[in-house]
């Protein structure tokens, strides 16, 4: 038959071309759907009607996935190259790659983990670093430093952020974490500034025209407001009133209305006790 539909049992066997204009479908293995081999408007395909998917050889010579482009080794390059998008690293090249690139990060951690403090002369952070001044960051975006501090120095908002140490004006001092020369105190708590309690041998006492201070340093045995313990050592002690008296000099002294004034005459006294010191960026690696 030359027209129609037929059924052919039996092997037949083509001594010449055989064309088929619309494609060739195949059945069988109880599937209700013929795969085909046919011709498309851009490639050859062999179609799965069950996965509904194409292995398709390209009229331009590459071989493609339902579109998706099959790279062979050909199409590969042995090393990682950003600037050729053409020739995508292979598998091998790209593991080369990121197991430097990961032995990298792991000695730049180990070099600088998270949670490292340090102190840098320029007013801006570097990169990898945020400044030590108690505020609230995010948890995630920071994730490993919060892994390394968590809520040591305040719990942010209490579920999505936390918070930085804050080393602004003041000096770091190592946890005593139980030596016992700064006791009672856990990581990250703050302490005010103290003077420690101390006695000088030398004192200032009133003058007798209301204008002058004579020094002195012994014979405090029988003067008024001046303790026995005071007397036997010699030294002066904080008692009585005090008030403001200016020097004919200008400098600022203290004094008693009770004659004898304590050793606490300062020329110039401040807000905190402080040795000499340079201000630095404090700053925590993320």
């Amino acid at each position: 038959m030359l027209s129609g539909n037929q059924t052919v049992g039996g092997t037949k066997t083509f001594a010449a071309r055989a064309d088929f204009a619309q494609g060739l479908r195949f059945s069988g293995a109880g599937k209700d759907q013929p795969a085909a081999l046919g011709m498309g408007g851009s490639d050859v395909y062999l179609h799965n009607p069950q996965s509904n998917k194409y292995l398709q050889l390209k009229d331009d010579g590459t071989l493609a996935y339902s579109n998706d482009t099959i790279l062979l080794g050909s199409h590969l390059s042995s090393a990682v190259n950003l600037a050729d998008t053409a020739r995508p690293a292979s598998a091998a090249a790209a593991k080369t790659a990121y197991d430097r690139g990961s032995a990298a990060l792991q000695t730049a951690a180990q070099a600088a983990p998270a949670g490292t403090v340090a102190y840098f002369a320029g007013h801006t952070p570097p990169a990898g670093w945020l400044k030590a001044n108690g505020a609230q960051v995010s948890r995630t975006v920071y994730a490993a430093l919060f892994a390394a501090i968590s809520t040591t120095y305040g719990a942010g908002n209490g579920s999505t952020t936390f918070t930085l140490p804050d080393l602004r004006g003041v000096f770091p001092r190592g946890v005593d974490d139980g030596r016992g020369i700064d006791s009672g105190r856990g990581l990250g708590t703050y302490q005010p500034h103290r003077l420690a309690e101390h006695r000088h041998a030398t004192g200032w006492r009133h003058g007798t025209t209301g204008n002058e201070f004579a020094l002195i340093r012994s014979e405090w045995a029988g003067l008024h407001n001046v303790t026995a313990d005071a007397a036997s050592n010699n030294v002066a002690v904080n008692y009585g009133h005090q008030e403001n008296y200016t020097h004919a000099a200008g400098s600022s002294y203290a004094h008693s209305n009770d004659r004898y004034a304590t050793s606490r005459a300062y020329y110039d006294v401040q807000a905190e006790t402080r040795p000499t010191n340079v201000a630095l960026l404090a700053c925590i690696k993320i």
